[in-house]
């Protein structure tokens, strides 16, 4: 995981530590994913943003965004009460406008919210830099459409890059659910295709 906090276990002053956070959010200490960790929770009504800047090793992650990369995320999401609208941004943020990926695309995934339930689920999504990554670039959360039929609440976000398992091949990330990786665990991918396809 190259964020920092990114589980939201620290807050300092209403807000998420190593994270700015833009309009109204909560911690949310009951309604948790896992032991030990707080959500993050957006009530119906409000539109909030939280980034953390790349290659800040003070105030965000350290991790330099290199160019031309996938990066993977998962976040665990939930409704306070069954979700009937509202929609969830995540991805590559320049300080004033979505980063443009090395097609010309937004480089961010839009999750709708509709249908969400009241357990937590897995929401993963890919986002690619450009060739030439701007400068102060951070990851974001931005709710764009505030979320309807109850609060949202989002849990233990994590992003990586892809890693290729022989050159070539295909993108892969993996990502601990409730109960975390502990040595010694292990776990095996099958590839069923070729550089043919």
């Amino acid at each position: 995981n190259v964020l920092n906090n990114s589980s939201f276990a620290s807050w300092t002053t209403g807000t998420p530590t190593r994270w700015v956070k833009t309009g109204t959010l909560t911690e949310e200490t009951s309604l948790v994913y896992r032991a030990g960790v707080s959500a993050v929770r957006v009530a119906a009504g409000q539109t909030p943003t939280l980034t953390q800047a790349f290659s800040d090793a003070a105030a965000g992650t350290a991790y330099p965004l290199p160019p031309l990369t996938s990066l993977a995320f998962c976040v665990f999401l939930r409704g306070s009460a069954a979700l009937s609208g509202g929609v969830l941004d995540v991805g590559l943020w320049d300080g004033a406008a979505w980063v443009d990926d090395a097609t010309g695309a937004d480089a961010k995934v839009s999750v709708a919210l509709t249908g969400l339930g009241t357990t937590y689920t897995a929401t993963t999504g890919v986002v690619r830099t450009p060739a030439v990554v701007p400068a102060g670039a951070s990851w974001r959360l931005a709710v764009s459409t505030t979320p309807a039929g109850g609060d949202l609440l989002a849990a233990d976000l994590a992003a990586c890059p892809l890693v290729a398992p022989y050159p070539g091949g295909p993108g892969l990330a993996a990502f601990a659910g409730a109960t975390a990786w502990v040595a010694g665990d292990a776990w095996t991918v099958a590839a069923t295709n070729d550089r043919g396809g």
